[in-house]
């Protein structure tokens, strides 16, 4: 028996394999499953408008269809890449359940993923029958691989557990299609409880590690098979690892040559200032670094166990070990006013780091201190918006949508938008938060970053591992 594995996301191949899908062929492999995986990858639709786009997306569609006569059984990500990415694309995955009923009406839909936990924890959505029409048998809540236990309970196939650890050997891809890196993980879940991150609460577990032998196993094998010598590690912060300095001390001991990124917080890094040499020495060129905001208040206020000077120092020991410095910064927190976003920019630039990764904050649609400029967004919206699409669609889609509010609050959408409107900025309306509208926060964004060539695209930043 297959199972058909299905990541809806589009990819105009800067993304690696969805490593969610990866650890589910895994684990269905081990008990003699076999796996069919189809993804949206297709890098013809960079620059094109709308219509091409749709045209290339009923071809992935059509595609799907062909195999879903064939099984029993369907999952479907919402994850973006990792465990941890979430992106509103509901629009995209209903549609994918309605063409597939057409040609196989008794065939089991599972969906699950980030964006499903995502609607579930933080938009307080119970029900997802008004999305998706109840084309969908399963919603796989937690960890996505809590659908393998799904599939083997109802299939009455025994499996004394399932492991996070182990070899993913990727045997239903093609990496020709894919960027010459991986996406991997050494642990899931967050310690940390940023109010303004979602990473910590949409998961129903603790921190949890994964065997650091089983990574270094899964890496040593993609050198050989593949050849792939680059890796992103996806950990929320991987300096929160208790292996890490296994991790670099088996790399340099086994002479593994690789070049690696990963996320690490400002309080990490001091406190394993000591480590930095050696963290360079195993191959890590870039970390990507939560500076946020200047003002101390700011983070304070969002909880981040960090400072403006802890953040300048940090920086400083990254450039002393000649490890590159991403920044990311949050844009119009709660409090803040258009002259501080205004500092946080300038701030941002004069720091001269390798990348940076902006963000315009993205509202709690549940807070009811929240006020909204014209209007109130339903938190069910939110799953009704499609913004993974090229950026040379953003303003036909930002013309065109039902549902403008919800589609302005999308953290990374609303970044990737600037460089686009061309003087459409009336497409935004007079939407905002609190005291702030977007239409201005765009201005000052664009009139600091825009015609300084700063990227904005967070996939193609990962080829400067």
């Amino acid at each position: 028996m297959n199972v058909l594995l299905i990541d809806p996301f589009y990819n105009p191949s800067t993304v690696p394999p969805n490593w969610s899908l990866g650890l589910i062929e895994k684990e269905l492999n081990k008990v003699g499953l076999g796996t069919i995986v189809m993804d949206f990858v297709d890098k013809t639709c960079e620059g094109k408008d709308l219509a091409y786009f749709l045209k290339q997306e009923n071809i992935f569609i059509e595609a799907i269809k062909k195999e879903a006569k064939k099984v029993k059984y369907v999952y479907i990500t919402s994850s973006y890449g990792i465990p941890l990415k979430q992106k509103p694309n509901f629009p995209r995955i209903v549609k994918i359940c309605e063409e597939i009923k057409k040609v196989n009406p008794n065939i089991k839909i599972s969906v699950g993923g980030a964006t499903v936990n995502y609607a579930n924890k933080i938009l307080n959505i119970q029900a997802f029958n008004e999305i998706d029409h109840g084309l969908v048998d399963e919603y796989i809540f937690g960890d996505e691989v809590a659908f393998v236990k799904y599939l083997l309970r109802i299939e009455n196939i025994s499996l004394e557990r399932i492991l996070n650890n182990g070899v993913i050997n990727w045997n239903s891809w093609n990496f020709n299609k894919y960027p010459n890196y991986i996406s991997l993980l050494t642990a899931k879940g967050c310690i940390y409880n940023c109010s303004f991150c979602f990473e910590s609460k949409i998961f129903n577990r603790k921190y949890e590690t994964i065997d650091i032998n089983s990574v270094l196993e899964n890496i040593k094998i993609n050198i050989s098979k593949r050849n792939i010598n680059k890796y992103a590690i996806e950990d929320s912060t991987f300096l929160s690892n208790p292996d890490v300095e296994k991790f670099c001390d088996e790399i340099i001991k086994q002479k593994i040559k690789i070049q690696w990124s990963a996320y690490g917080r400002i309080d990490q890094i001091l406190k394993y200032k000591n480590l930095l040499s050696k963290i360079r020495k195993a191959g890590c060129t870039s970390l990507i670094i939560g500076i946020e905001s200047p003002n101390d208040e700011v983070l304070k206020r969002v909880c981040k166990n960090s400072t403006n000077s802890d953040a300048n120092i940090a920086i400083r020991l990254l450039k002393k070990n000649s490890i590159g410095a991403q920044g990311c910064f949050v844009l119009g927190f709660p409090g803040d006013n258009y002259k501080d976003i205004g500092k946080t920019i300038d701030y941002g630039i004069g720091l001269n780091l390798l990348a940076y990764r902006w963000h315009i904050y993205q509202p709690n649609f549940l807070d009811k201190t929240q006020k909204y400029i014209n209007g109130n967004p339903r938190p069910s919206d939110y799953l009704m918006i499609q913004t993974n699409i090229p950026d040379s669609c953003i303003p036909e889609v930002l013309e065109n949508s039902d549902a403008p509010i919800v589609l302005l609050t999308e953290e990374h959408f609303l970044i990737r938008a600037i460089p686009y409107l061309n003087g459409k900025e009336h497409i935004l309306h007079e939407f905002g938060y609190n005291d702030l509208v977007f239409s201005e926060i765009f201005k000052i964004v664009k009139s600091k970053l825009i015609n300084k060539a700063l990227n904005f695209d967070e996939e193609k930043m990962y080829n400067l591992i």
